[in-house]
């Protein structure tokens, strides 16, 4: 596996087709995915597999009108690539990054659908504690959990 953080012309179909196949987004969360492909406003860090496919991405930029409070956007491997590490290796790659930058924390907010359960668990292993839940936030019955990391 090897890491890149520059966007390529193909990196738009391989991010949509990594969200698909989580088969945990509705398709208005993946074109919101694509429409913030920006480098200029947005970082990226891409894992590729052996053969160059990009097998799963994370997006973050410093939060607006702070110093060093960065939120993390994005973060999906590939449903074929899953279990095998790549989440926690892009996940623990992206706060090095966020650290390199004099980042001092990281955001994360998700559902809190039980389809979730697995991804609240996952960002509680790499570190991040609960620090809200706003019930009914992205529909009836689903709570936004959000999540922080202290980085320094």
């Amino acid at each position: 596996m090897r890491f890149r953080d520059n966007l390529l012309p193909g990196d738009a179909a391989a991010v949509e087709n990594i969200l698909l196949s989580t088969e945990f987004f509705r398709r208005d969360e993946i074109d919101v995915a694509l429409s913030i492909l920006d480098p200029r406003e947005y970082s990226f860090l891409f894992a590729e597999g052996d053969n160059g496919d990009v097998i799963g991405y994370s997006c973050y930029s410093l939060i607006p009108c702070t110093v060093r409070n960065y939120d993390l956007y994005w973060i999906a491997v590939r449903r074929g690539s899953q279990r095998g590490g790549v989440g926690t290796a892009l996940f623990t790659r992206t706060v090095d990054e966020i650290r390199r930058k004099g980042g001092y924390s990281l955001f994360v907010e998700t559902s809190g659908k039980d389809l979730y359960r697995p991804t609240r668990a996952f960002y509680e292993k790499c570190g991040c504690r609960l620090e809200s839940v706003i019930e009914d936030f992205y529909d009836f019955g689903d709570a936004k959990y959000i999540y922080r990391k202290i980085l320094r």
